[in-house]
């Protein structure tokens, strides 16, 4: 009774973080750390580079679920022994280069040309977590066009997520990025959409952080950012996972135990010298 009583607060503060995400009437606003994530630049990935966007921006995400969730960690980017980028060492790049290279040729069936079908991208994702972290329970999530919302994307955010976007230009092909925050007007349906670009436009630098503007254009969610000559596409499709909340309390019952072990060895402890 009372771990569940522990439980229910820890619940009740995690849902009180969430809600500090909106920082005021009509404002949902959530940036998560970007340092946590990867940085590959999608042409570096050898054989489809220049149209590796999706399993680029879904490695530069799982370098943020390896440093957020232990149940993840050193396992959804495995270590090389390879030079992937011929830069001299090995080091973090050629790490995800290889995970990158992995998830387009056997998870996404990614070419180039021709990049990658979007039922493919939510597939393979799903099917890579669950080949390299089996023990891990996931949830696997998607928004479609008509529900590809600023809300929604703030939802996922807000409860520790990883999240990429899919993006339709006015004239194909489309691409994907990685989205580590939002603020948005719900009054005025504004607001900013903070993201990595995986595609720099060249092989040298690394992906580029980008803050993009979000505006509705009819019932669509519209980004516009200068990450190609100040274009505007709109986003529709929208892909997450998460620890499911099962998962998540096994660890939180995990650690009361091992606090409530250790308060008993302090009461012995304590009625001993006394």
């Amino acid at each position: 009774m009372r771990i569940n009583r522990r439980l229910s607060a820890l619940i009740f503060g995690v849902s009180l973080l969430v809600a500090a995400g909106q920082s005021s009437a009509g404002i949902l606003s959530k940036i998560l750390t970007v340092g946590d994530y990867g940085r590959l630049n999608q042409r570096k990935v050898p054989v489809i580079g220049p149209d590796a966007c999706a399993p680029t921006s879904v490695v530069n995400s799982l370098k943020y679920l390896e440093k957020t969730y232990s149940q993840f960690e050193n396992k959804l980017i495995p270590d090389q022994t390879a030079d992937k980028d011929g830069d001299g060492d090995v080091d973090e790049d050629d790490h995800m280069i290889a995970a990158a290279e992995d998830l387009g040729k056997n998870y996404m069936s990614t070419t180039s040309p021709g990049g990658t079908g979007d039922t493919n991208m939510i597939n393979g994702k799903k099917n890579y977590l669950q080949k390299k972290a089996p023990g891990a329970i996931l949830t696997s999530t998607h928004s479609g066009s008509s529900s590809a919302t600023a809300t929604w994307i703030y939802q996922q955010l807000a409860r520790s997520a990883d999240v990429e976007a899919g993006i339709t230009w006015p004239a194909p092909p489309g691409h994907w990025i990685t989205v580590y925050g939002i603020e948005w007007n719900t009054q005025t349906n504004t607001g900013s959409l903070y993201f990595i670009d995986p595609d720099p436009g060249n092989t040298n630098d690394s992906a580029k952080l980008i803050e993009g503007t979000l505006d509705l254009d009819g019932t669509k969610l519209r980004l516009t950012y200068p990450g190609v000559g100040g274009a505007t596409g709109h986003i529709d499709l929208v892909v997450s996972e998460i620890p499911e909340p099962a998962t998540m309390s096994l660890v939180g019952l995990g650690l009361l135990a091992v606090l409530r072990r250790r308060r008993k060895l302090a009461r012995r402890s304590l009625g001993e010298g006394g």
